[in-house]
């Protein structure tokens, strides 16, 4: 083999190997699942990039990066439980996460709250909640209801903020 034969054989494997590698690695491929899911975001192509970012959760369900997007992608799909719940459980993997905190406090405070939203989800709220159960009675002979009731004593919009 000539010397040049040799170069060009030792380059080539050194392209190979690290795209075996991180196909070995679920979390490499997730991050690069999460990079695709960008693009496509930015290219307005949300169902596909939802789709790589739902890849990318089955290969590595611990990947922050992944619930951040997912919750942005939710947000531009105005539907806010499903954002609240991608940026809560980015908060339970990074409780610090400075994103995941403001964007939480922007769907609390600044839009449409939803009218139905699981109490999970209240305790990522920057408004404290208290959790009840409400029991209905509505005739003789009918069983009553149970439902969970949520409500606050917080102020609810600061004063520097707009009604």
């Amino acid at each position: 083999m000539t010397r040049r034969a040799a170069i060009a054989l030792v380059v080539a494997l050194a392209t190979v190997v690290p795209t075996f590698a991180q196909d070995d690695d679920p979390r490499a491929r997730a991050a690069q699942l999460v990079r695709e899911a960008q693009a496509l975001a930015d290219d307005g192509r949300r169902d596909q990039a939802m789709a790589r970012l739902l890849q990318a959760l089955e290969l590595a369900p611990d990947y922050p990066s992944i619930y951040a997007h997912m919750g942005y992608l939710h947000e531009l799909e105005g539907n806010t439980t499903k954002a609240l719940a991608s940026y809560g459980q980015l908060l339970e993997l990074q409780p610090g996460d400075e994103y995941a905190r403001a964007r939480i406090t922007h769907l609390f405070l600044g839009g449409k709250f939803p009218r139905r939203l699981r109490t999970s989800l209240l305790r990522f709220s920057p408004v404290s909640f208290v959790t009840d159960e409400c029991r209905i009675e509505a005739s003789v002979g009918v069983d009553e209801l149970r439902r969970g009731i949520a409500y606050t004593s917080d102020v609810i919009y600061p004063e520097e903020m707009k009604r």
